[in-house]
């Protein structure tokens, strides 16, 4: 027999459930080790960063990185130290399609691999830019996660299947 506590107890356990469903989304960490967490916390230090006014020091990387955060998409963000990949520096996948909209998806980051890029100019480049040119360690993960990430959300809101590097 179905009685009024019970319906209390119900609802409470119905809202956990909610707000653990909820906790899966934005940019998981789940898949990274100790060690590449605190690469982490030193890329989250400069995506929160802000001059002496409170204003974002880095704006686009902040936007792209609470548009995820707030998404109702599962980001995974991994690390991978091997050189399997040579000449990639990053990549955005996409593990799970959801029709209602809840994707899950990845972000690897090859921390080898962005140390040791060539920042080198570029023969066809128009405007003089040179990825990575002139950026500390951390600097250049920021930069190349800030790169996949603009990948994760123009994917998810333009509708797009088919993710670039």
């Amino acid at each position: 027999m179905f009685r009024i506590g019970q319906a209390g107890y119900i609802a409470v356990i119905l809202l956990l459930a909610s707000a653990a469903a909820n906790a899966e989304t934005g940019i998981r960490l789940d898949r990274l080790s100790p060690e590449h967490r605190k690469i982490w916390e030193a890329i989250k230090q400069i995506i929160v960063s802000e001059n002496a006014d409170g204003t974002p020091l880095h704006p686009k990387l902040r936007s792209l990185f609470e548009q995820l955060q707030t998404s109702a998409h599962t980001i995974y963000l991994e690390f991978d130290d091997s050189n399997a990949c040579r000449y990639v520096v990053g990549q955005f996948l996409i593990e799970r399609l959801d029709p209602v909209g809840g994707n899950v998806a990845v972000i690897r980051l090859y921390v080898r691999n962005i140390e040791h890029a060539s920042t080198d100019p570029l023969p066809n480049s128009k405007d003089g830019f040179v990825p990575l040119a002139g950026l500390k360690k951390i600097d250049r993960y920021a930069e190349v996660l800030g790169h996949e990430m603009a990948h994760v959300v123009d994917s998810f809101q333009s509708g797009t299947r088919q993710p670039g590097r």
